[in-house]
């Protein structure tokens, strides 16, 4: 009886190791990888840059000129990078602070802020607000700005800890990609 019982109990503790090792598998190919997708080129009379190809133009927004201020958005809407030109030099400490406290006021209270001073290849003024976005996700706001003695620009960007994996390969492409004429 203790012969039969073994050779029934050994059998079960072995399907069950597999079952585990196969949940186990299952559950590993179930984290989501950063997505790769094909390139789109934007280029302007001012700048150009490369962006993935499934982010959309947000063409609806009232203030929306492809060539003064436009979005980038992400196909789950966990992250976005706005662009603003201006022809003119400006203060970039003071632009970076207006935005901070506007942030921090509206999208993300509570926020914690760090500076930078490097976005892909250009030199000025950043800050990074950490907190709650709209005070119900996690995630990162970026705010950058770059002046020289004709122009400016100010970047802001978005992303939400939730879709960091999906979204961070096409903001680092955005920053990587951007140049100004």
């Amino acid at each position: 009886m203790k012969k039969f019982i073994v050779l029934i109990i050994i059998p079960f503790l072995f399907s069950c190791s597999i079952n585990s090792n196969e949940d186990k598998n299952k559950e590993e190919n179930k984290i989501e990888k950063p997505i790769v997708v094909k390139k789109r080129f934007l280029a302007r009379p001012n700048y150009k840059m490369e962006y993935p190809d499934n982010w959309t133009i947000d063409s609806t927004d009232s203030d929306y000129d492809i060539d003064t201020y436009f979005s980038l958005n992400s196909p789950s809407n966990g992250a976005f990078a706005s662009f603003m030109f201006i022809n003119t030099k400006v203060d970039e400490q003071e632009h970076l602070d207006l935005h901070i406290k506007e942030q921090l006021k509206v999208t993300m209270k509570n926020g914690t802020v760090s500076y930078f001073e490097k976005w892909g290849d250009y030199i000025g003024h950043g800050a990074t607000i950490r907190g709650k976005l709209l005070g119900i996700f996690k995630g990162d706001l970026k705010i950058f700005v770059h002046s020289n003695d004709t122009s400016s620009f100010l970047i802001l960007s978005q992303l939400s800890d939730e879709d960091k994996l999906k979204d961070e390969e096409g903001l680092k492409l955005i920053e990587s990609s951007f140049r100004t004429k």
